[in-house]
């Protein structure tokens, strides 16, 4: 376990692994000064006002499967979350309702989560719309802020490759 910075930890793990693939995936973990989280998934238009208040890598089945999870806030009551998950035997899912920057995305039937469809292997999908108890706050991300997230991220060619992932 390395703490990059008070309240920040990364872990790298690769049961059965070798010691060169554990030192390429660590190297991926460091943060660059502790500012900047290093995975596979860059989020370069975040909605106005907001911030990335979190950002979790796992690689404990590394090179087979990446999950990396940023946290975005805007208000003590407004949280997105931006999910990546690479699996090498995953199939692509191909079913759209929208496009995103000239990708096919996907609304759930909820009208909360809103998928990035196409991208062989992988899954990137915003969740904006948290359920509450009572009376929904004031403010939430909304679809279209979840649209402009998703329309500036970027995903690297290769994930298995984690000096590729700036």
């Amino acid at each position: 376990m390395w703490q990059p910075a008070p309240g920040l930890y990364a872990r790298a793990v690769l049961p059965n692994g070798n010691a060169a693939a554990l030192e390429r995936a660590v190297g991926a973990l460091r943060w660059n000064q502790a500012r900047r989280c290093q995975a596979p998934l860059r989020l370069t238009s975040l909605p106005e006002g907001s911030r990335v208040t979190g950002c979790a890598v796992d690689i404990a089945s590394y090179p087979r499967l990446v999950t990396a999870r940023l946290a975005l806030q805007r208000a003590d009551t407004e949280i997105m979350t931006v999910e990546y998950r690479y699996a090498s035997s995953a199939g692509t899912s191909t079913t759209s309702d929208r496009t995103i920057a000239g990708r096919p995305a996907l609304l759930t039937a909820k009208g909360t989560r809103l998928e990035l469809i196409g991208i062989p292997r992988t899954t990137v999908l915003a969740d904006f719309g948290w359920p509450w108890q009572g009376e929904p706050p004031a403010h939430i991300f909304t679809e279209a802020d979840a649209t402009s997230v998703l329309a500036g991220a970027q995903v690297t060619a290769d994930p298995t490759r984690p000096e590729s992932w700036k």
